[in-house]
């Protein structure tokens, strides 16, 4: 006998010897007496009703108790008590021997039906042949089958996202354009439907993400500013577009959030690996030829969000510390869509000797204008940032907190 087999005979006899000492221990007779004194107490509060009734007075109910009390120690007896007490006992131990030999056997018979006795040997039958994948044809008639289940209901939203992933797992990306077009325009802009939609029409494209796919990707951001996934697809684009320090800013800010939230960085990490070892050959040795840029990330105090309109207008400059002139770089849009992700670059300088240059300390301001011009004026709202050194830092978030007096 192995030791599982050991083991199980041990706790099944740690329950018999749980059971039995309660089914085989004598308990006193009570039932009997119990009956009694109910039906002497229902006897006697008849009589009682029967004197306030006055049909009969105190004295003739004090002998009815009387009698009462008599007949139920006839009632009582106890060699008929003892009877029951042996009958009692008799049972117990008939039911004491059933459970003591059904207990066992049920157990038994019940694991070797349902359980897995050869696992108990150690002998475990392997089936050489692997379970059946599912084949193609199978594949098609669920896609077919969902396919048909929104011809019937047009207007769900789940299952044309659903069927425009399953388009993008089975690598028919022209077929899953439309699919999560039509997931998008039933459920609106919600950033991971947003970004499955761009993916798809990068990869319709042979991966090509163009300036359709971008609008999709920024507009995401904006809505959440830290979704690593929206962050990888701009940098994918900037880096498209030969812009290696804007892809750089984002790689980096994923990289970061990453880090924050113990996500592995693998690939990340090598892409910016690869646009560092690529930036020299294309911008030279030297920092002044360099591309500098910065991803701000854009939220608002909610204690201010009110004062904040549909026609204000949103600037966000970068200026050096001290210098006056026109702003380094300068993103002029709507406010109304806070949160949001600006990426300020050298290409947005107002003039040529006046731009983003990496190794420059700079500080960069947000700030929501109420009449449309970015010279600050009482009621506007804003926030600037602590100076810090383009290359060494390419992310920064700011709290719009403050309102100009």
């Amino acid at each position: 006998m192995n030791t599982f087999w050991i083991i199980t005979a041990a706790l099944v006899l740690i329950v018999l010897a749980a059971l039995l000492p309660g089914l085989l221990r004598p308990r006193p007779i009570t039932r009997q007496l119990t009956q009694n004194l109910v039906l002497r107490d229902i006897r006697i509060a008849e009589l009682q009703r029967d004197v306030d009734d006055q049909v009969m007075d105190a004295e003739d109910l004090a002998g009815a108790e009387e009698e009462i009390a008599r007949a139920l120690l006839e009632e009582s007896d106890p060699d008929s008590l003892a009877s029951e007490r042996a009958g009692s006992i008799a049972g117990h131990r008939l039911l004491a021997v059933i459970i003591f030999c059904l207990i066992p056997a049920i157990s038994l018979s019940t694991y070797l039906k349902l359980g897995s006795p050869q696992l108990a040997t150690g002998a475990v039958a392997t089936d050489p042949t692997p379970a059946p994948a599912i084949d193609q044809k199978t594949i098609d008639a669920m896609v077919v089958q969902l396919e048909q289940r929104l011809k019937d209901d047009p207007d769900s939203a789940e299952g044309w996202l659903l069927l425009g992933r399953t388009y993008m797992a089975l690598a028919r990306y022209d077929e899953a354009v439309p699919a999560l077009a039509r997931a998008h325009e039933l459920v609106g802009d919600i950033p991971q439907v947003l970004l499955q939609y761009a993916d798809a029409l990068a990869m319709a494209d042979g991966g090509r993400i163009d300036a359709d796919v971008l609008v999709l990707v920024h507009r995401a951001l904006a809505l959440e500013p830290e979704n690593t996934a929206a962050l990888w697809l701009a940098a994918l684009g900037a880096a498209e577009a030969g812009e290696t320090g804007k892809a750089l800013a984002y790689l980096r800010q994923a990289k970061t959030l990453g880090a924050r939230s113990g996500t592995p960085t693998v690939e990340v990490d090598a892409a910016i690996r690869e646009l560092e070892a690529l930036a020299p050959a294309v911008q030279g040795s030297t920092q002044e030829n360099a591309v500098a840029a910065v991803a701000v990330t854009i939220t608002i105090d909610p204690t201010l969000r009110q004062r904040v309109n549909a026609q204000d207008v949103l600037f966000v400059f970068a200026r050096a510390p001290g210098q006056g002139g026109p702003p380094l770089a300068v993103s002029k849009t709507q406010a109304d869509n806070l949160p949001r992700e600006i990426v300020l670059d050298d290409s947005m300088s107002m003039a040529p000797m006046f731009k983003l240059k990496v190794g420059d300390t700079v500080t960069v301001t947000a700030r929501i204008s109420k009449s449309g011009t970015p010279t600050a004026q009482s009621g506007d709202l804003q926030v600037s940032s602590e100076p810090f050194v383009i290359g060494e830092q390419n992310t920064i978030a700011l709290v719009i907190d403050e309102v100009v007096e």
